[in-house]
């Protein structure tokens, strides 16, 4: 399957951001409401825009909330793991062999 080496990032989170992730109704409202965020709400919110509706309209106010604010949902739960690969990947010594091997 795979050829090459496998490298393997141990990420440390705090355990109340760890418990959240594993709770299961949590994911998938996570996944539910970034599927609202990325297709329905921009659609509805041209909808809405071709139909003339002003931007003090609350439909296109809570559009545009949905559509900026539950993206930081997933940003906050994302961000530990982003943070540990950039580290890695500007760490001097990445790709080098662990001692050992």
């Amino acid at each position: 399957m795979l050829k090459g080496p496998v490298e393997t990032i141990q990420i440390n989170v705090s355990r109340r951001l760890f418990r959240a992730m594993q709770f299961r109704p949590l994911a998938l409202l996570v996944g539910a409401l970034t599927g609202v965020s990325v297709t329905l709400s921009p659609a509805y919110l041209f909808m809405l825009g071709r139909d003339g509706a002003s931007f003090g309209d609350w439909r296109v106010l809570t559009c545009l909330m949905v559509t900026y604010l539950i993206p930081l949902v997933y940003m906050r739960f994302g961000g530990p793991v982003v943070e540990v690969a950039w580290k890695r990947r500007t760490d001097p010594t990445f790709g080098a062999p662990l001692a050992g091997q």
